[in-house]
């Protein structure tokens, strides 16, 4: 979806959809979760969600890219966005994180951890390859150790700060 098109009522919208169907996995395989369900759920029409999206993984994508653009938007907030590669950088990192801590294990529980790393490789180049002297591949290193690193935290309780 274009950039354009993510009005304030669009974002809300699809965040409700994106919700419902990490609401719905709670109980239910993605496989087995109904647009009726993310629908009724989400307080939308079934129209209404293919006017935003094709299927259901494409809506779980898309509030995953929603939510790295909420961090990119904290980063710039916390004056931190310039000030990649910090330990603070890497603190609010995993601050924010670790609010999507549920969703963050659940999708690695269905098999779509995959889909979260590749929002932040996405984001990593657009915005941070630079700092890799324009190497995808050390980008790909840090992003992925990051993340390996984050996901090891918190299957161990997040016991260390």
């Amino acid at each position: 979806m274009s950039e354009a098109k993510k009005t304030l009522r669009n974002r809300i919208t699809r965040m409700k959809i994106g919700e419902a169907i990490i609401s719905l996995l709670d109980k239910t395989p993605l496989s087995d979760i109904r647009i009726s369900a993310i629908s009724k759920l989400s307080g939308i029409s079934r129209m209404t969600f293919y006017h935003y999206y094709e299927s259901k993984e494409a809506a779980l994508l898309d509030y995953l890219t929603e939510i790295i653009y909420i961090y990119q938007q904290e980063l710039v907030k916390n004056d931190l966005y310039d000030k990649f590669l910090t330990v603070d950088h890497l603190e609010f990192t995993f601050k924010f994180f670790a609010r999507y801590s549920k969703l963050i294990l659940k999708l690695e529980e269905i098999g779509c951890y995959k889909n979260l790393v590749g929002c932040l490789n996405d984001f990593f180049e657009r915005e941070y390859i630079s700092y890799f002297n324009n190497s995808v591949y050390n980008m790909y290193f840090y992003s992925g150790g990051i993340m390996n690193v984050f996901l090891k935290w918190l299957h161990d309780g997040k016991k260390i700060s």
